[in-house]
């Protein structure tokens, strides 16, 4: 299933790095789960699926990426009480704030290297805590001295003092359990959603959407994938097509497209191997020239999706900006923002020099607000977020 394709892809290339490049790599992996959120809302209305495995992967915060090789553990997981599995779903689905769990202080040294520790006897030697992790749906000061996780907010709420071995090890232990209760719970979606009808290559719909979806790519990547391997999709449930094109290179161009009028909805670029890009991994020098050099360009490319005189009434360029004039992560994006109140991103890295997503936002104006209000986290890292109007209407 081409979706299943799309999260193995974005969590290959997320290899849970510590401190900033962590968070840089987590943005980009709950950034693109936000953005199949988003669309699932904006064209099907359907509940939050795949986000569920963004939290899932965000939970091990300090970037733990080992698997378990015992099979006591897996076992453990399989005997989780369906009524708690249900519970640990029901809290992900619905809680607010970050799409990762945040801590209310940030671990000491020796906590990390003792969570490290743990986690590897927790999936080794089976090191279990005692009692499970303390949860809540609303964080009260007088638990101020104990470890309560609250999952409204998804806030763990530590307290001050030095945090237990037994304290790591619940922690451990729900991440673990979370982990697997929203993978079993995204598969069994998925599994209903992918009764779908396959769109034969050969009939005329069908070359139709492979037709455009070529258009789009050759327009973003001036790339020709006449002799790709492609596999198409329709998804009536969603009222989708879903092209992918994977190259003689490994190269995969991942298409999805409105069912009515075949409107583009994402395109992305993943390549397979050593040599995967990496559009996070490295900061660059904020250049005007650039920027301006570069929306010029989205503009180009843009014309191809709609008519900028008609749809567009405001257009942006977005980053993060550190103390030395350094972008983080590499990345700007540029939103053309239409009369409908969505709009489009163009996400184009300094390193790669390449546009290497095109994506819809529904409700731009809610995406603004939701950023504004990180504003104070930005600062206290020493970063702010910069919004360049490039033309306005």
């Amino acid at each position: 299933m081409l979706t299943d394709y799309k999260i193995k892809k974005i969590m290959k290339h997320t290899k849970f790095p510590i401190s900033r490049e962590y968070e840089d790599k987590m943005d980009m992996l709950i950034e693109q789960m936000k953005r199949e959120q988003k669309v699932h809302f904006s064209y099907r209305k359907k509940k939050r699926v795949v986000v569920a495995v963004c939290i899932a992967c965000a939970c091990v915060i300090l970037s733990i990426p080992a698997k378990a090789s015992i099979d006591y553990l897996q076992e453990k997981m399989q005997k989780l009480p369906e009524d708690e599995k249900e519970e640990i779903y029901e809290e992900v689905q619905n809680a607010r704030g970050e799409e990762a769990i945040v801590y209310s202080r940030e671990l000491t040294q020796k906590e990390e290297e003792r969570y490290r520790d743990l986690f590897s006897q927790y999936e080794n030697s089976n090191i279990l805590p005692k009692t499970e992790l303390r949860r809540t749906d609303g964080y009260s000061e007088q638990e101020s001295e104990i470890l309560v996780y609250d999952w409204k907010s998804r806030t763990l709420h530590l307290p001050e003092r030095e945090l237990s071995d037994e304290e790591l090890l619940e922690i451990i232990d729900y991440y673990h359990k979370a982990d697997y209760t929203l993978q079993q719970k995204s598969q069994a979606i998925s599994q209903t959603e992918n009764e779908k009808e396959t769109v034969p290559s050969s009939d005329t719909l069908g070359n139709e959407v492979v037709e455009k979806g070529k258009k789009y790519i050759t327009s973003l990547f001036q790339t020709d994938v006449s002799g790709a391997e492609i596999e198409v999709e329709y998804s009536s449930e969603y009222e989708s097509y879903n092209v992918q094109y994977t190259t003689d290179y490994n190269e995969q161009y991942f298409v999805s497209m409105d069912a009515d009028g075949l409107d583009l909805i994402d395109l992305s670029y993943y390549k397979d191997g050593e040599d995967s890009p990496d559009y996070y991994a490295k900061s660059a020098v904020y250049d005007k020239d650039v920027i301006l050099k570069q929306y010029k360009e989205a503009k180009e490319k843009f014309a191809v999706i709609a008519d900028f005189d008609k749809e567009v009434v405001q257009t942006t360029c977005e980053y993060r900006l550190a103390e030395d004039g350094v972008l983080p992560s590499g990345n700007v994006q540029y939103f053309f923002v239409l009369k409908n109140g969505n709009a489009y991103s163009f996400i184009y890295n300094f390193e790669r020099d390449i546009f290497w997503s095109i994506y819809t936002m529904p409700e731009y104006e809610l995406f603004e607000k939701a950023e504004a209000s990180k504003e104070q986290d930005r600062n206290e890292q020493g970063e702010k977020r910069c919004v360049e109007i490039m033309e306005e209407r």
